[in-house]
């Protein structure tokens, strides 16, 4: 048997956290999260613990933290109803603290989804990104996110950026709805995502 590169070492078993977009609603592909890890690592062994219109304080209340030892947690859209729902009071800090307390204290890496601000679509997600709560929200996990605690920020905007429009040039969409991905949505994401290679700032002696 080869032995595992490191990038399939770091995808080797993902924990997915986050609501609906995670949970991968309305697609057959299990959403971004799973498709980015077999992108990836095609023998990565997911489990997928988000949960559709959830608050992260919802989803996250009874998660047992490191029952399936994950490689690396991947929280992509895991702050959307916080944000949306404007629930960012103390309960939300503390919770959030204590969630990546966990990871960091066990040096596993994350990737966190910050919540998309300035989007031109879908409706839905454009809406909560002009919120205060997601400013407040995106400010925070800068604080509690960071490279030297093995913690790598995303901002989905990069990708429905890039899209530049909610079709794709062929005439098929990126969203089945005013708020979720389709498949190829997901797809595009993703390979713009492992494209980048910015995952790799999470392995030791990378410069990437």
């Amino acid at each position: 048997m080869k032995p595992m590169n490191s990038d399939h070492a770091l995808f080797s078993r993902p924990l997915i956290l986050g609501a609906s977009v995670s949970r991968g609603f309305g697609t057959t592909d299990g959403g971004p999260g799973l498709v980015i890890s077999k992108m990836i690592n095609p023998d990565a062994v997911v489990t997928n613990k988000a949960m559709s219109g959830h608050t992260s304080v919802e989803s996250t209340r009874d998660l047992r933290y490191f029952d399936t030892d994950p490689s690396i947690v991947l929280a992509f859209d895991l702050f959307f109803w916080d944000a949306n729902r404007e629930q960012t009071g103390k309960a939300f800090e503390e919770n959030t603290k204590k969630l990546f307390r966990a990871y960091q204290e066990r040096r596993i890496p994350m990737i966190v989804g910050k919540v998309p601000v300035g989007v031109r679509f879908p409706e839905e997600i454009r809406r909560a990104g002009e919120k205060e709560s997601a400013r407040k929200i995106n400010r925070f996990l800068e604080e509690v996110c960071t490279l030297d605690k093995g913690c790598l920020l995303y901002d989905p905007r990069a990708c429905f950026d890039l899209m530049k429009g909610p079709l794709s040039p062929e005439g098929k969409p990126y969203f089945g709805d005013s708020m979720h991905t389709t498949n190829l949505g997901n797809r595009f994401c993703a390979e713009v995502f492992v494209g980048s290679r910015v995952y790799r700032k999470l392995l030791p002696n990378t410069q990437e």
